[in-house]
């Protein structure tokens, strides 16, 4: 447990961080690329310019985090709760968010953001997108 841990530009890559608690957290700076964070808790943490590149966020849950300008490429996110988190000008290359929980994210600035990524997670209608691109509806609240 490290709530409210201030872990700014830590080189933590590669740790292993599954079932913890990091809610609160300033991973601003910080580099996480490849680290194993599954089914951690990181509500409303800070991972402005973070780089988490590779890392494993499966079942993580992610409500009210920042992810402005980090870079999320190849993250597998497959049924993580990023609900109402800010992913301004972040580069989402290649997540996989099969199962995710986007509801009212905002992703219109996102980097790499496909339609195919869209298609496996749900939203609701706070969710923010790029023009032209839809989320399926969450069928239960999480």
């Amino acid at each position: 447990m490290c709530e409210a841990c201030v872990l700014s530009g830590r080189i933590m890559a590669g740790a292993h961080m599954t079932k913890s608690v990091f809610n609160r957290a300033d991973f601003s700076n910080a580099v996480l690329a490849r680290a194993n964070a599954s089914g951690s808790w990181f509500e409303a943490a800070n991972f402005t310019s973070a780089d988490l590149s590779h890392a494993r966020l499966i079942d993580a849950h992610c409500r009210l985090a920042v992810f402005d300008g980090a870079t999320l490429a190849q993250v597998d996110a497959r049924r993580a709760n990023f609900r109402r988190a800010r992913f301004d000008r972040a580069d989402v290359t290649g997540v996989n968010f099969a199962g995710a929980d986007i509801s009212g994210a905002d992703l219109r600035t996102a980097e790499g953001l496909t339609q195919a990524q869209l298609a496996t997670a749900c939203g609701d209608r706070r969710t923010r997108l790029p023009p032209g691109m839809r989320v399926p509806a969450c069928l239960r609240s999480r």
